[in-house]
């Protein structure tokens, strides 16, 4: 299993559209099994976070992942 940044594409009662970088962790076929829902950019030093930049930045070159919904999104 791997984490790595994707662009993640959540849709708000099919009229609001938003895309956010978050971390998405892979199984070993590719499959996102989980997601990040507030990724925050943050370190322990400035250089830290010119690293997750420059990951996130390679999250471009990747498909856009569909959220995975939680329990808390469906109605029951």
């Amino acid at each position: 299993m791997d984490w790595e940044y994707h662009i993640i594409k959540t849709d708000k009662d099919n009229s609001l559209t938003k895309f956010t970088v978050q971390e998405c962790l892979l199984d070993t076929d590719g499959v996102m099994v989980s997601h990040t829902i507030d990724n925050m950019l943050d370190g322990d030093d400035i250089s830290e976070i010119k690293e997750k930049v420059k990951e996130m930045e390679l999250a471009f070159n990747k498909p856009i992942l569909g959220e995975l919904k939680g329990v808390d999104d469906y109605e029951l």
